[in-house]
């Protein structure tokens, strides 16, 4: 079947586009075989000081010296952002982490099921795969950390969360606001937030009389600072 012109002319651009772009795609080849060859002899650490830099490569070789292979290790993460992947898990197999929580400060932010009950000699603290991990013994690490559970309850404290109410949906700014004082005129000396599982300072805390929680509960005393209000961003 014969072609129109118009046929023929879209043909012509499609062979001149593969053209212009066939010398491009041949460079882009030859660039990466070219690297390959050039790196065909290095050895694993000089590949990953190549990828990931040289001061993440050789902490993570620090480490994989002083864990035994297929031994165990605790993995605490300093993650910016939740989900931030953390690469040293996978770079130190066959050795086994166990994960410990995620550091806010000084606080270790347990998982739920809690600190795990195998204490291996050495922490590793990761960051992301830019940065260098850090060892630390597991007996220093622990005195240096203040542990802290988000399912840990202490029911000897009345508390009440106010707003938002269970099951809310909140847009904008996150207003929190309650009370919180143990028996006997001995407000909470600190309160702390936890949204969906992760410890967050809040923008702004104010503590606030609450005398209606006074009438309530007699025992609790004077509440002049047991009520809280805090917003979030």
């Amino acid at each position: 079947m014969a072609r129109g012109p118009l046929a023929r002319v879209v043909l012509v651009l499609l062979l001149l586009a593969g053209a212009a772009t066939l010398p491009r795609t041949l460079f882009q080849g030859a660039w990466k075989l070219a690297s390959g060859i050039k790196h065909l002899r290095e050895s694993p650490l000089e590949a990953r000081r190549r990828v990931f830099g040289t001061a993440y490569a050789d902490a993570v070789e620090s480490i994989r010296r002083a864990i035994p292979s297929g031994g165990e290790y605790l993995l605490a993460e300093r993650s910016r952002e939740p989900g931030q992947p953390n690469w040293i898990r996978y770079d130190l197999a066959p050795r086994r982490a166990l994960y410990v929580g995620r550091l806010s400060g000084t606080t270790l932010v347990v998982p739920k099921e809690g600190l795990p009950r195998s204490r291996p000699a050495f922490v590793v603290v990761a960051v992301e795969s830019e940065q260098a991990p850090e060892l630390v013994p597991a007996g220093r690490f622990f005195e240096a950390t203040r542990a802290f559970d988000p399912v840990r309850r202490d029911d000897t404290i009345p508390a009440s969360i106010d707003g938002p109410q269970s099951g809310s949906e909140v847009t904008g700014v996150l207003a929190v606001q309650g009370w919180c004082q143990e028996l006997g005129e001995r407000p909470c000396t600190e309160i702390r937030f936890l949204i969906d599982d992760m410890e967050r300072t809040p923008d702004f805390l104010e503590r606030r009389p609450r005398p209606d929680v006074q009438a309530a509960i007699p025992a609790m005393g004077p509440c002049d600072r047991a009520g809280y209000h805090a917003r979030f961003s």
